[in-house]
């Protein structure tokens, strides 16, 4: 008997797609195939799955406890004569082998001398998506080509004669097919920067790169200074421009701003740099603190106007209940859908009476899911803007 479960199924339908998380069967000898599951949940979508009538890539198959299959392309197209038994248990089996391959490959380069082996493979890759799904929507289709059917281990030496002996070494006894490839040495502290030029956003904002300070801003607009290799939030990404442009439209002089999901900052800098009295940013990640400083600095902004906290606003009750002590004209929350759902309720208590909430980070077939969860929180969405596929909403309290 093998316990299944099934994550990542995709179903079709009219409005978009679904995904069928949850479903759970187990396999017996023979044919015989038991499905646990509501109906409507895919249980058949999976059968056609297994049986490779369904495009592959339409889902994912794990054998309890979380040993994935991978993409069902890794399955053979059922074979005539054979059970979902026996096929589930022939990927496995190969699943199972490639990871202890891969543990005595890695083994061995170590007793050889190998030093700093990175482990790579789509399933590593495809779990550490599928854990940390609460901070993306989305992930690049090239991405993922790129990472499919990878299952390799690397290490790096210097490209010299002594380079060339540590390699010869770690490789003793090692009958794996090898590639290797150069890797070019420059200054990658300042080799990206040419990437990153000024740029105009909205009608007010101009995002200026620390090292381009000096050069003429364009009349009309404000300078906003950031290191762009510091973190997320360069003001290159979609969702990032639609949030400024609706910022500028609403912030007026004083205003307090409350910014959550800061990263480098970049919302409330510029706020700040727009005239706004003073503004507290939030970020989940603790690296996000220093950096927001750091480009606040940059453009003149003290820690008597700018407040930058680490934490969780959804889990850290202290940190939610010490940030609802005041109200602000202006919440900002360039996140993802996952996030700003279960963000929205709380939202109308930290607004002022005419205060507004900005959210965006959302892809633009989920925004209806975020709109829902808006009004359900007392909040009425009074503009939606969208750009290359991502929405940005405004909302303010909705009235009695």
């Amino acid at each position: 008997m093998i316990d299944i479960s099934v994550s990542g199924v995709v179903k079709e339908f009219e409005v978009g797609k679904k995904i069928l998380d949850g479903l759970t069967f187990q396999v017996d000898s023979g044919e015989r195939v038991g499905l646990l599951g509501p109906n409507g949940c895919g249980k058949t979508t999976l059968l056609r799955i297994l049986t490779g009538v369904v495009h592959p890539d339409e889902g994912e198959v794990v054998i309890a406890p979380n040993r994935r299959l991978g993409l069902i392309s890794q399955i053979p197209v059922y074979p005539a004569g054979h059970t979902v038994e026996d096929v589930l248990r022939s990927a496995f089996r190969r699943l199972e082998g490639l990871a202890k391959e891969m543990e005595a490959l890695a083994a061995r380069l170590t007793m050889n001398g190998a030093e700093g082996l990175v482990m790579e493979s789509e399933e590593d890759f495809k779990t550490f998506l599928e854990q940390n799904r609460q901070y993306w929507d989305y992930v690049d289709d090239a991405l993922l080509e790129r990472m499919r059917g990878v299952a390799r281990i690397k290490f790096y030496v210097t490209d010299d004669e002594v380079g060339k002996a540590q390699m010869t070494q770690a490789l003793a006894g090692v009958k794996n097919p090898v590639s290797t490839a150069p890797v070019k040495e420059e200054d990658w502290a300042s080799g990206w920067q040419k990437y990153y030029q000024p740029m105009p956003v909205g009608e007010k904002v101009y995002i200026v790169p620390e090292w381009e300070r000096g050069k003429p801003v364009p009349d009309g607009r404000t300078a906003v200074y950031l290191n762009p290799g510091l973190t997320f939030g360069t003001g290159s990404h979609a969702s990032t421009q639609l949030c400024l442009t609706l910022l500028e439209k609403h912030l007026q002089p004083r205003d307090g701003v409350l910014d959550l999901g800061c990263g480098s900052g970049i919302l409330s800098i510029a706020a700040l740099c727009l005239g706004a009295k003073s503004a507290i940013a939030v970020d989940i990640d603790p690296k996000a603190v220093d950096v927001a400083y750091e480009n606040a600095a940059l453009n003149g902004i003290g820690r008597d106007r700018y407040t930058v906290r680490a934490g969780n606003v959804l889990a850290d009750r202290a940190l939610a209940a010490e940030l609802a002590q005041k109200r602000y004209h202006l919440v900002l929350a360039n996140i993802v859908a996952d996030v700003i759902i279960p963000l929205a309720p709380p939202v109308p208590g930290l607004l002022e009476e005419d205060g507004v909430f900005l959210c965006s980070g959302i892809i633009d077939a989920r925004a209806h899911e975020v709109e829902a969860a808006l009004k359900q929180a007392g909040l009425t969405v009074t503009q939606k803007r969208e750009k290359n596929g991502w929405a940005a909403l405004e909302a303010v309290r909705s009235t009695p």
